[in-house]
């Protein structure tokens, strides 16, 4: 649904994986994930290739559209008289080669992502003998296997036939085609997935959030002994985070609440302020349309009596009156956040309004939110199709509902007392959207699960000056830092590399780099040093599982080395880890790596032997408070 809770856009009417074949953990583990949605179907039946594009629109896939440079080198190939168009259809009678021709052509089509082949039994040629001799033709052709090339031989037979040749060819077989283009969809989420772990983490948009406002809320609340905060101090706190509230006023008594009108313009809503009525409407609490203060006050008069006779155990606090606001189409959401017992705090967004139990349309996604993850969560609900416009209904801003989600991240970050906040319904205006209702909970911190993705810690970034007068600008490393690290370790001579290392190493590739990069900022931490444009040196440090005790590995380009480059990106570590509480850094050093050893010693670490071999020292440190 999201993040695998969304960090996940697959198409939403696969989100889960309990409907996959068996076929797709294979599809999965032969086939390089991919992030393009574009799939060409060849097929030798007509009717299965319409088949399997009705399957593939049903579940939010694209059919590709072939260019005409392909479909020109299809038509000088037979059968003639041929579709044309995606699907491929190359007709019942075909043999190998039809299916050959069609799927290289499709393959070297710059406008398709992934390919599917589907053969449906006929007298002319076997299942088997088409299999064979199409995988031998894909073996010659390397190029091909750089998109993905999904096979589905129709029936079990049929795919039994052929699963000898496929298995040898590393291409995924399915028997049914829906089976088979689900698991193109599940190969689409899987690169999606990947690619969204891969994004940097956008720069937060929220540095004027009044986080101190929403705190002494939420501090006046427990003062008072409540755990729920009502609908206003709810709506306090996301206008302290730039969410667009209602404008509404609070009255203790009728009298008040004839007064507060006068700050508002007409028509009002006016709604009772409970702590023991959750749905107000269901209670009758609620009332729309009034024209006039009088017409206020007398609303608010009758409720109150309707109420303590219906409901003789609810409290009544008072009164709010709002604005009215106009809204577009009656287009309700809902927005919000909670605790779940294994990933913390939780965010979901769907559609809202009284229906929002019974519709159960909502995607989920963990904090930290960026743009592109709230705009997947929005992707994922059934409302989304209303939100982007319908015949004269324009379409909702789609930026103001981002910001909003992004907000609810935020304040789930910066406020862990919160561990409920829900806006319902959240409506759109002819500017952007506005909430008109929320409801908060509040609870001990100390039971939270905590977040379960560590935001990126932007506190540590810092401009600095070594002593050799050389300016840095440290940061921790961002996902999308592997080509950097890649360019600086090419500037780093082999004996450099081995110390870092503490192995001959001629070239950092990527199964180095990925860990040095996808790393989780609660056990590791990555600091690069930039001299201007330039990555000069890294400095990782990776904490056991209590977090008493972390090592540290240190790169430093050769032609920085001697200009207090180290020097100043240990001391940047040893600030981190004393803030961290760790209690002690260790480093392994290679025995003739005397310029480290050095460094080192001055920088109070102790030397000891370490290993059998004689040839690497361990230094350490305790790190003072």
């Amino acid at each position: 649904m999201t993040r695998t809770v969304r960090r996940s856009t697959a198409p939403a009417s696969l989100r889960s994986t309990a409907s996959a074949n068996c076929s797709t953990p294979q599809l999965l583990c032969r086939c390089k994930p991919t992030t393009g949605d574009r799939l060409a179907i060849v097929s030798n039946g007509g009717g299965a290739g319409v088949l399997a594009a009705d399957a593939l629109a049903a579940a939010g896939g694209m059919l590709a559209t072939l260019s005409e440079k392909t479909i020109s080198g299809l038509d000088g190939a037979p059968p003639q008289g041929w579709s044309r168009a995606n699907p491929i259809d190359v007709v019942g009678d075909a043999r190998a080669m039809r299916f050959i021709d069609a799927t290289i052509a499709a393959l070297d089509d710059p406008g398709v992502d992934a390919v599917l082949v589907l053969h449906c039994p006929t007298a002319v040629a076997t299942g088997e003998e088409i299999a064979k001799d199409l995988t031998e033709a894909l073996a010659k052709r390397r190029r091909s296997a750089a998109k993905p090339v999904i096979a589905c031989w129709m029936g079990p037979a049929n795919a039994e036939a052929a699963r000898a040749a496929f298995d040898a060819a590393g291409i995924a077989l399915f028997d049914n085609l829906d089976d088979a283009v689900r698991g193109f969809c599940y190969l689409l989420r899987a690169g999606q997935v990947r690619a969204a772990r891969m994004r940097a983490p956008s720069p937060s948009t929220l540095d004027e959030a009044d986080r101190a406002s929403a705190a002494a809320v939420i501090a006046d609340a427990r003062a008072a002994g409540r755990t729920v905060l009502n609908a206003i101090e709810a709506r306090s706190i996301l206008a302290a985070y730039g969410v667009p509230v209602v404008n509404a006023r609070f009255a203790a008594t009728v009298d008040a609440l004839a007064r507060q009108c006068d700050d508002l313009w007409s028509p009002f809503v006016l709604k009772i302020v409970s702590p023991d009525l959750t749905h107000k409407s269901d209670a009758g609490g609620i009332a729309f349309g009034l024209p006039s203060r009088e017409a206020t006050a007398a609303a608010a008069t009758s409720m109150a009596e309707r109420i303590a006779r219906e409901h003789p155990e609810a409290h009544i606090d008072g009164f709010e009156v709002q604005q009215m606001v106009p809204c577009q189409s009656g287009r309700e959401m809902f927005a919000g956040f909670g605790e779940d017992p294994t990933f913390g705090p939780m965010l979901a967004f769907g559609t809202g309004g009284k229906a929002v139990e019974l519709l159960h349309d909502r995607a989920l996604g963990l904090p930290p939110l960026d743009d592109g993850l709230a705009t997947g969560m929005i992707a994922d609900t059934r409302i989304a199709k209303l939100l982007t416009g319908y015949r004269d209904v324009p379409a909702v801003n789609l930026k103001a509902i981002v910001r909003v989600l992004n907000a609810l991240s935020q304040i789930a970050i910066d406020q862990p007392e919160i561990a409920e906040l829900d806006i319902n319904p959240l409506v759109p205006t002819s500017g952007g959207v506005v909430a008109l209702d929320a409801r908060a909970r509040i609870a001990d911190p100390a039971h939270r699960t905590g977040l379960a993705i560590e935001p990126y810690p932007a506190e540590w970034e810092d401009d600095v000056t070594t002593r050799s007068d050389v300016a840095l600008h440290i940061r921790p490393v961002r996902p999308d830092d592997e080509a950097v690290l890649a360019a600086m370790f090419a500037a780093v001579s082999a004996e450099d590399l081995r110390f870092r290392f503490l192995s001959g190493v001629s070239r950092v590739g990527h199964d180095r780099l990925v860990p040095m990069t996808q790393v989780d900022y609660r056990r590791t931490i990555n600091f690069l040093a930039f001299a201007g444009e330039q990555l000069v040196a890294s400095a990782t440090l990776a904490s056991d599982p209590d977090g008493e005790r972390a090592e540290l590995a240190l790169a430093v380009r050769s032609d920085f080395k001697g200009k207090g480059v180290s020097w100043t990106l240990v001391d940047h570590v040893m600030r981190y880890a004393r803030a961290k509480k760790i209690e002690t850094i260790e480093s392994v050093e290679s025995l003739d790596n005397h310029a480290a050893i050095a460094l080192e010693r001055e920088a109070g670490f102790e030397i000891a032997p370490h290993g059998d071999c004689g040839c690497e020292v361990l230094v350490r440190r305790r790190v003072a408070a």
